[in-house]
């Protein structure tokens, strides 16, 4: 299960200001993966505009992917309370609450997220994270279907949903979404992973292999997944 780099961060154009100077270099740093530097960069563009909404949500979505979401908290809530009709922040948010193990909150944030905009299909997808995180499973493949209707090139949906899939035992329909996803982003390396453990239910292991080479081309930890792979084999010995 993975969320697209929490990606809809906000974009800045050039400006004169300080501020501006540091917003615009903090998403420059954002879009190449440096998100310690990003941080960093949307802490000084704050610094110098402290009502500068857009970096207060780029920096909890940096930090969300940094794997500090309760950094991330505090963020979101100031952009929110600058504006308030800013669907991106509720999303964030809400990814923000799944990744802390806090569901009911993240569903009503990512709620409100579609409330303002019906066609941010990142928010479908978190939404249906935060269900398969429950255990609603259906709501889950509901949501993501959602966010492909919206985004039929949403990669990362269609790894989602065939995750999903996965744990409802329906080996077969996830298959066919990883390979939408591999189509779609040949980078992805978790569609790779997942479509291993499923060809590895599905008891084809040299096509498994091929995808665990893949993932791990792709920077995934072999041992990782080679273990995933003997615990499934175990399971469906």
């Amino acid at each position: 299960m993975v969320l697209r780099l929490v990606g809809r961060f906000l974009h800045g154009s050039i400006g004169k200001s300080e501020a501006q100077q540091w917003y615009d270099h903090g998403v420059g740093l954002q879009r190449r993966g440096q998100l310690d530097e990003a941080v960093q960069a949307y802490t000084e563009a704050i610094r110098f505009d402290p009502g500068l909404v857009q970096a207060y949500n780029n920096r909890g979505a940096a930090n969300i992917n940094l794997g500090k979401p309760e950094l991330a908290i505090p963020d979101l809530d100031e952009a929110i309370k600058l504006r308030p009709n800013l669907a991106v922040a509720h999303s964030t948010r809400g990814m923000a609450h799944t990744s802390l193990g806090q569901l009911d909150r993240a569903v009503r944030d990512l709620n409100e997220a579609i409330r303002l905009n019906p066609k941010f299909a990142d928010a479908y997808s978190g939404r249906g994270i935060a269900h398969k995180a429950a255990g609603r499973h259906q709501a889950g493949i509901d949501d993501f279907t959602q966010a492909i209707r919206v985004d039929p090139r949403f990669a990362v949906a269609y790894n989602n949903r065939a995750d999903t899939y996965m744990e409802m035992g329906q080996v077969d329909q996830a298959i066919l979404d990883l390979e939408q996803a591999i189509k779609l982003d040949s980078s992805l390396a978790v569609a790779y992973a997942n479509r291993a453990f499923a060809l590895t239910i599905q008891q084809k292991h040299q096509e498994a292999q091929r995808d665990i080479d893949i993932a791990v081309q792709l920077g995934v930890d072999r041992k990782l997944l080679e273990e995933k792979v003997r615990e499934l084999k175990a399971r469906n010995s």
